[in-house]
């Protein structure tokens, strides 16, 4: 009879490998580099909503009123504020004439009351953002001045409008980039003076 010896070696051998763990040891630990993405770029800005032209304050969007009212409508409060803005930064613009029209919905009579009553209302409120009142003057056209003479939704949304158009101008009035240069120079002294002081 064989003896089992070296059978009982083989597999106590095959069973210590399957069985074992084996332990890793390196000396130098594993670095991995890499550098983030950069920062996508900043999302473009929107164009501007207000621009003085040759003949006229353009303004690219609609100024909300109450249906059938001279109310203006809350959403329209930063429009109004920014068309301020823009009559602040340009002295140069003497008189503007605040223009309402309407659609042909209703009686002429009553459009034309609705379209001065607009146009005061929007005067009003750049008035109290800071514009000189006598730089403005309101007048209702009614239905008279359509954009569009169809019978559609569309036409009567477009010709329900506000226009700033401009009356009179005063270029001696016209802000000057070198006045503004010495604006920011002057800024610039100020800084330089209040430093000198603290190292005092």
């Amino acid at each position: 009879m064989r003896s089992a010896g070296p059978i009982a070696l083989i597999i106590g051998i095959a069973a210590a490998g399957c069985g074992g763990t084996v332990a890793l040891n390196e000396t130098t630990p594993v670095q991995i580099r890499g550098e983030r993405p950069p920062p996508p770029p900043p999302p473009p800005e929107p164009p501007p909503r207000v621009e003085v032209e040759e003949t006229r304050i353009r303004v690219d969007e609609k100024i909300h009123f109450a249906f059938d009212e001279a109310t203006i409508e809350h959403d329209s409060d930063s429009l109004l504020q920014e068309i301020a803005q823009v009559m602040t930064d340009n002295p140069q613009l003497v008189k503007i004439k605040i223009e309402g029209h309407t659609d042909s919905q209703g009686s002429t009579a009553y459009n034309q009351d609705l379209s001065t009553r607009r146009a005061n209302a929007v005067m009003e409120r750049l008035v109290e953002n800071g514009v000189a009142a006598e730089r403005l003057e309101a007048v209702g056209h009614g239905e008279s001045r359509p954009l569009d003479t169809s019978e559609t939704e569309e036409a009567h949304a477009r010709n329900r409008r506000v226009e700033f158009n401009i009356v009179e101008t005063d270029d001696s009035l016209r802000p000057s980039a070198d006045a503004a240069g010495e604006g920011d120079d002057a800024d610039v002294e100020e800084t330089a003076d209040a430093e000198e002081g603290e190292g005092e």
